[in-house]
Formats: structure tokens, sequence, C-alpha cells
């Protein structure tokens, strides 16, 4: 297998689970375990490749079926992005709730995950896009979640997930002096970065990818790119539904 030319490659999850879900984002514990070994393979093919593994908004199945399976892995990086006003509650946030409906990490499954070595993020605490809010709002989200996480690992925040993956100059700039130095993201925006402060770019990985998707996605296929721009330009519409709806 070919190796990457990027020093860090950066997979993301959102949801390991069984059973029917309207969307893409849950991802069979089978099939995960089966990216996992490709993933495995890969790096012991590629010894230089330094691949991440990332999870957004939280879902307690994170702590089922994720933490053990990766516990011994080559995987170094694992990182959970938190939706901190969801701790301990069902994913109500979602507009399709009602059809799916999943719990998210309590405070005691986090405090776990960051023993085991696991990074903890912000995933905001709404999950609503900074860009909708008021730059209080999006000022006190910031800064309220980074603090809540802190309290509960006793260690000090510095990565953030946009919900969305929304960001501009003027959230960056929030970010910045909210004290977060790390800001993940699916898409590259055009922003004027500060010393320290840097952007990371993930490939999402959804329930329709296989394990030649895996591989593609490894090695920065412009297919897997532009499928990337495609299901976000539909889970754009999904938002925009959802605030019409409401």
């Amino acid at each position: 297998m070919p190796e990457n030319p990027q020093k860090k490659i950066y997979l993301n999850y959102h949801n390991i689970g069984c059973g029917f879900q309207i969307g893409i984002n849950k991802v069979n514990p089978i099939i995960f375990q089966n990216h996992i070994r490709i993933i495995e393979k890969y790096l012991s093919e590629n010894p230089k490749a330094d691949i991440s593994i990332t999870f957004d908004d939280g879902y307690e199945n994170i702590a089922i079926y994720a933490q053990p399976f990766l516990k011994d892995s080559r995987i170094k990086e694992k990182r959970v992005f938190i939706i901190t006003d969801y701790i301990g509650k069902k994913n109500t946030w979602d507009f399709s709730f009602y059809f799916n409906q999943y719990n998210h990490l309590n405070r005691d499954q986090i405090k776990a995950l960051y023993s085991d070595g696991w990074n903890i993020g912000s995933h905001g605490a709404s999950h609503r896009s900074f860009l909708s809010m008021s730059a209080d709002e999006a000022r006190i989200e910031l800064i309220s979640s980074k603090e809540y996480l802190e309290d509960i690992v006793g260690a000090e925040i510095k990565s953030i997930a946009p919900p969305f993956s929304d960001i501009n100059q003027y959230i960056y700039d929030l970010c910045v002096e909210a004290g977060y130095d790390s800001i993940y993201l699916q898409s590259k925006p055009s922003i004027k970065l500060v010393d320290g402060v840097n952007l990371f770019f993930r490939n999402n990985i959804y329930s329709i990818d296989k394990n030649d998707n895996i591989i593609s996605k490894i090695n920065a296929n412009k297919g897997e790119e532009r499928k990337e721009e495609l299901i976000s330009w539909f889970n754009n519409l999904t938002v925009l539904f959802s605030k019409i709806i409401k």
C-alpha cells in the first residue's frame, strides 16, 4: 500500500452501534472493528504513518464498543469531542432523535476514557453552529464547555471540533481567546492562523464506507474528498430543515 505523504492522518467517527438509523453516521461495531484492523495493517506496513481516531458528539457507545477494542491498538491518539449540555443525557439536540435515540457519555465514562489515555475535547455545549450565534453566545459556549470538561477530567482542555465544522475568522479568534490551541475540522476554511493555534483536518467515516474506502481516505484520494463535500452539502440541508421544523 502506498504511504500517504501527510505527517498525520485523522479519521473521524460519530456513532458506533447496531440497528436501524436514519442517516449514515452510525457504524456497526463489527464494521468498526474491520476498519481498525485495516488501519492496524496499514500502520504495520507503513511505520512512518501516524493515524489518529476521533469521535464527534460523545455517544455512550464509544465507551461500550470503541474503548475496549482500541485499548491495545497501534493507534496512539484517540480523541472524543463532547457536547457538554448532553453529558449523561439522550441526543435530543438531533431533530431526528425520535427515530434514533442514543445516550451520551456520562461523567464517569468520560473520566474513564481520559484515564485510559484518550484525549477529551469540546464539541460545544448545545451542538448549534457557532456561526448561527451572536458573538456573546459563541463566546459563552466556547468557554463554558471547556470549563465543564476541565472540571470532569481535572486537566486543561485544549481542543475543539466546532459543530458541523462551521468556522470563520471570527470564531477562530474566539477559540484562541477561550484558550484552545487545536481546532478539528472536515473542511479547509480561509483563516489567518495565530502561532500555536492549529487547524487539523479529518476524514469522516460513514456506515457506507467499506475497507477500500478506509485506505482511500488514508491516502487522501480525491474521490473520497468529493464524496465528503457532497455529504457535507446534504448535512447542511439537514441543518436547515431542522431549523424550519422547530
